[in-house]
């Protein structure tokens, strides 16, 4: 079965694209042999085909996978900056944009955007020869379990797959340009209809802004003169208003001098009212007293005439004078 392989040579100084090439190749002569060996072993299985089968199988896995995997992610940074490169370049053609070229800080920032991506392309690159050269060092590994001459593959196959993949990716390459070179033409054509447009509907913006400017001043000047007749009106019925107040103040001061008047009077008659009766208690007193004082004098004229008739009983010169009145009380 080994002596049946393709022949598969990488080459010295292994490129990039070769090195695809290389890893397509025995990606899918791997793959092949693996179902082909795995159908064989259970037909009849033996120790040294089992053994291969787990070196095909851990090579396939732990190494050549893993490679096509970053080789995959390499080339796709690689589509991806180029494509960003391409939209530079539009922009940079751009008709539209040339006012803009003239700005010192728009030119520095198209220069740092393509620093930046020529930084990173040649990154990008700088893995790819890495790689390129790692894959090339798979030839001994490839050489252990395929034999030496397995791995020798002739220069016009692989230069014919590679003529083959540079003429796919430039049909690819010239194919993506006039897509973008279409979408730049329609991004053109709309950035233009869009800023026609944009200025019609500034212009209709203006005069919209203008009538609406018009009447606003005009309700303005209305607005104005009914505050200004509102003002008039707000004025005349003040001053009646005034007037009414200054009414009513004269109304209830006149009120307010009739009450005191009113108040006056009563206070006076009741002041004589208070005046007169004080002259009748007065009067009354008098009278009064004069009858107590004929009264007390009628009461002490009595009593002197009592003690005459009846001395004091404990004087010791009237006591044989009231034994004798008292005897003949009783007699």
């Amino acid at each position: 079965m080994d002596g049946e392989t393709e022949d598969v040579e990488a080459g010295p100084g292994m490129t990039f694209d070769e090195a695809q090439a290389f890893l397509r190749k025995w990606e899918k002569k791997i793959t092949v042999d693996l179902k082909s060996d795995a159908a064989e072993l259970k037909i009849r299985c033996t120790g040294e085909k089992l053994m291969l089968f787990e070196k095909k199988l851990e090579f396939y896995q732990s190494i050549l996978v893993p490679y096509i995997g970053s080789s995959e992610r390499l080339i796709k940074e690689e589509a991806d900056l180029m494509r960003d490169f391409s939209q530079a370049k539009c922009g940079i053609e751009d008709p539209t944009q040339q006012a803009g070229k003239t700005n010192v800080t728009e030119i520095q920032k198209i220069q740092g955007t393509l620093m930046k991506m020529g930084m990173k392309l040649k990154g990008v690159k700088v893995e790819q020869d890495k790689m390129a050269k790692q894959i090339q060092e798979l030839r001994g590994t490839l050489s252990e379990i395929y034999g030496s001459e397995a791995t020798q593959k002739s220069d016009n196959e692989i230069k014919w797959e590679l003529e083959e993949q540079r003429r796919l990716k430039e049909e690819e390459r010239v194919r993506q340009e006039e897509i973008a070179k279409k979408q730049h033409e329609e991004d053109v054509k709309r950035k233009y209809e869009e800023g026609v447009r944009k200025q019609e509907e500034e212009k209709k913006r203006k005069e919209e802004e203008a009538v609406r400017l018009a009447e606003e001043k005009k309700w303005l000047q209305e607005q104005k003169e009914r505050e200004e007749e509102e003002m008039l009106q707000q004025k005349r019925l003040e001053r009646q208003l005034q007037r009414q107040e200054e009414v009513r103040k004269m109304q209830e001061e006149e009120n307010i001098q009739t009450e005191q008047e009113k108040i006056r009077r009563e206070k006076i008659v009741k002041i004589q009212k208070d005046i007169e009766a004080s002259k009748a208690k007065e009067a009354a007193e008098e009278i009064q007293k004069k009858k107590d004082k004929e009264a007390r004098e009628k009461e002490e004229d009595r009593m002197r005439r009592n003690s005459k008739i009846f001395p004091d009983p404990y004087d010791t010169d009237n006591k044989k004078a009231l034994n004798t009145v008292w005897k003949q009380l009783h007699d």
